[in-house]
């Protein structure tokens, strides 16, 4: 009991974390080793107001990500020594953007090694934690940062000279609470730990290198190997020979994205420096994952995927006409709400969508619940296949089946087929295409004598989508949601009442409730 006061006494001496900005943040993916039926998980326990106590002082925030389950027993029980685990994981593409992001396993044996332990690459991005059934209080915590903290760089305070042993620290010994006090990382470790590649800039313009490197990363879904001819030729404005397929292809399209990558100037940095400053300040009491997520920006030309902005990854890609509007919206307005509320509420709609591939369960329950999709999965079609344009802001579009009176739809943007080549936006149709359910799974139905699906009428659906207050993305509720928030959003920031639309209502009251 006496132990319990402490700790609350300790949290309330700070900020709970998510809601205090900081300049610096460390992504943390944790990575759930369960039996071979995927039950039975191994204990997987970070209390984030605890884990974050140390590092506030020096402007560093952890940010948790969505967390993974691996089916693997041998793994989860220490069995296999962890090299053989991490060579397994890079195999099978288990991990999330290797060398930037902290990837957790949770075991509930290490090498061998009953639970309570860890270990931790010094420096690096791997660590392996195996959590005991009714531990000490901040014990859990305490394990998670030190570990994490090798990654960083740090060593054992007996192993560092500039480190004393004798005061409680995150690398030294005594109660596992006292060590993770606000004044548990000294000065020294500070400055090593801001050195480490697992340490972000919360927001940050990437220069041409950095910005080429996140556009063309799919450590968090494939992109480039799966786009069709067409689709490279409308997003970037050039013919591609039909003969370019598979390798080739996907080769071409990764040079003409990273060609389409440009360095910001100076203005365009701080407007957006600016901007996203503000939108954090607006978010954080609400919306704290949202707010205290990395806001990385990319810049690229503007007719580079007709002007559209996008994500790839956990950036944030923004065109420079987008860029230009913002730039001319600072200019006439100055630092003023009506500056915000114009052109740059863009980024946050984007960044949401960075937020949604982080936490895609997170978001699920939203769509399966309150927007009535169907969680499902629809067979690849050859004919949609060629003429799909993907958004690249939810490619599970195979995914969310609408079931509207009675009957199911398959809501996708296609290339008119007529258009050769085809461009973007121009080439955009909206299909809406009659499902049949096949077992667990829904397949397209096919014209009669044709091999291509069957395509209804958009008003069929005007009163399904009149739901929805927004005049556009109706085909993936990632869009949705995003739309539907951003204009709240704005509202906000206008000093204007929110909306009484119900679904906006809905949405609002579920994000105050899951993006905490």
């Amino acid at each position: 009991m006496i132990r319990e006061l402490f700790l609350a006494g300790l949290l309330a001496a700070h900020s709970v974390s998510g809601h205090e900005l900081t300049g610096h943040t460390i992504l943390i993916r944790p990575i759930i080793l369960t039996n071979d039926a995927g039950d039975d998980a191994a204990k997987a326990n970070l209390p984030e107001e605890l884990i974050d106590l140390p590092f506030r002082r020096w402007d560093l925030d952890f940010q948790i990500l969505e967390p993974v389950k691996w089916s693997r027993r041998e793994f989860r029980d220490g069995e296999i020594d962890v090299d053989v685990i991490v060579k397994a994981a890079m195999e099978e593409g288990v991990f999330r953007q290797p060398r930037r992001i902290a990837n957790m396993f949770f075991a509930r044996k290490i090498n061998g090694r009953e639970a309570p332990n860890g270990l931790g690459q010094e420096p690096g991005w791997v660590t392996f934690t195996a959590q005991g059934d009714d531990p000490p209080l901040g014990q859990d915590a305490f394990v998670v940062v030190h570990e994490v903290t090798h990654n960083l760089g740090l060593s054992h305070t007996v192993d560092d000279a500039e480190v004393p042993s004798d005061i409680p620290n995150v690398m030294g010994e005594g109660d596992f609470l006292d060590r993770i006090r606000e004044d548990g990382i000294t000065r020294h470790q500070a400055a090593t730990i801001l050195k480490s590649p697992l340490v972000r800039e919360t927001v940050k313009c990437l220069e041409v290198e950095e910005g080429r490197r996140a556009y063309l990363g799919e450590s968090f879904e494939a992109y480039y190997m799966e786009l069709n001819r067409r689709e490279v030729e409308a997003m970037t404005g050039k013919v591609v020979g039909k003969a370019l397929k598979g390798e080739a292809l996907e080769k071409e399209a990764r040079k003409r994205f990273e060609n389409a990558v440009m360095d910001f100037t100076r203005e365009e940095r701080e407007v957006v420096l600016w901007m996203v400053g503000e939108y954090r300040k607006l978010l954080v009491e609400d919306f704290p994952l949202l707010a205290n997520q990395p806001w990385q920006v990319v810049k690229v030309k503007g007719d580079h995927c007709g002007g559209f902005c996008h994500t790839r990854g956990l950036s944030v890609v923004i065109a420079e006409g987008a860029l230009n509007r913002m730039v001319n919206d600072y200019r006439r307005h100055g630092k003023s709400k009506t500056a915000l509320a114009g052109a740059g509420t863009i980024i946050v709609h984007e960044q949401i969508h960075v937020l949604q591939r982080c936490f895609p369960r997170k978001f699920s329950g939203l769509y399966t619940g309150a927007y009535g999709f169907i969680d499902g999965r629809v067979e690849q079609d050859e004919w949609v296949a060629r003429n799909e344009i993907q958004n690249p802001d939810g490619l599970e579009g195979n995914r969310w089946v609408v079931d509207y009176e009675g009957n199911h739809y398959w809501l996708k943007t296609i290339l008119d087929e007529k258009d050769d080549p085809a461009r973007m936006p121009a080439s955009f149709r909206e299909a809406i295409m009659p499902l049949q359910k096949t077992g667990k799974t829904y397949r397209v139905i096919w014209k009669k004598g044709e091999k291509k699906p069957e395509v209804v009428d958009p008003n069929l659906m005007r009163d399904w989508k009149k739901q929805f207050p927004i005049h556009t993305g109706h085909d993936h509720p990632n869009e949705i949601f995003a739309y539907l928030f951003q204009a709240e959003l704005t509202r906000k920031i206008m000093e204007e009442e929110p909306s009484d639309d119900m679904m906006t209502k809905k949405t609002m009251e579920w994000a105050r409730k899951e993006l905490r």
